[in-house]
């Protein structure tokens, strides 16, 4: 008698720390944990040189994937790239045509962690695949094709408690079929909302 109650106090104490566990593990779980971002992104090819400069615009969705201990995040990028010779566009716009310049209409999948990710602040280090669609250069006048390569992706975001958000990010994609397809290190600002 003695020894089952003993272990029937045991039982209860065990099942009530594993109770106070799960309870405290689910008010640490962050409030970004479940959400999904949807962004616009402006940046500056700093990889290129003067005269010939490039910006790229890209448009995001972003979903979080809540894993035990580490907080993950899916994304997904549409963009377009185009660089042009200053010289040319200074010059009147005359002498600037579609095929002289560089174009690349990149879609991105990346997967991203999260070491900071709180209700105002969220900090995302991640790598993913580029696949690069409507690639035009001034080596290859004249001439449409693929390419594909890999990025890696540093951003920071501060969230306003209406959802809205603004940050800044450093994106690097190096392209590995065509010899002539520029590598991109694009340093630029995003906006956008919050899901939850």
């Amino acid at each position: 008698m003695k020894t089952t109650c003993f272990f029937l106090i045991v039982l209860s104490l065990c099942t009530g720390m594993v109770r106070a566990q799960e309870t405290a593990a689910a008010d640490v779980a962050t409030p970004d944990s479940r959400s999904s971002l949807l962004r616009v992104e402006a940046g500056y090819n700093v990889l290129g040189h003067h005269p010939h400069v490039g910006g790229m615009l890209q448009l995001g969705y972003e979903v979080s994937l809540p894993v035990r201990r580490v907080n993950l995040a899916l994304g997904a990028q549409l963009g377009m790239y185009h660089a042009y010779d200053l010289r040319e566009w200074w010059s009147g716009f005359h002498s600037t045509v579609f095929e002289a310049d560089t174009h690349i209409t990149p879609i991105n999948l990346y997967l991203g962690w999260l070491p900071l990710c709180k209700e105002h602040h969220r900090l995302l280090v991640g790598a993913g695949y580029s696949f690069a669609a409507l690639v035009n250069v001034p080596e290859k006048p004249r001439t449409l094709y693929l390419d594909h390569g890999l990025l890696v992706r540093a951003g920071y975001d501060y969230v306003y408690d209406s959802g809205f958000f603004i940050g800044g990010q450093v994106q690097y994609t190096r392209y590995f079929v065509h010899s002539v397809t520029p590598d991109l290190l694009t340093v630029g600002v995003s906006l956008g909302v919050r899901f939850k």
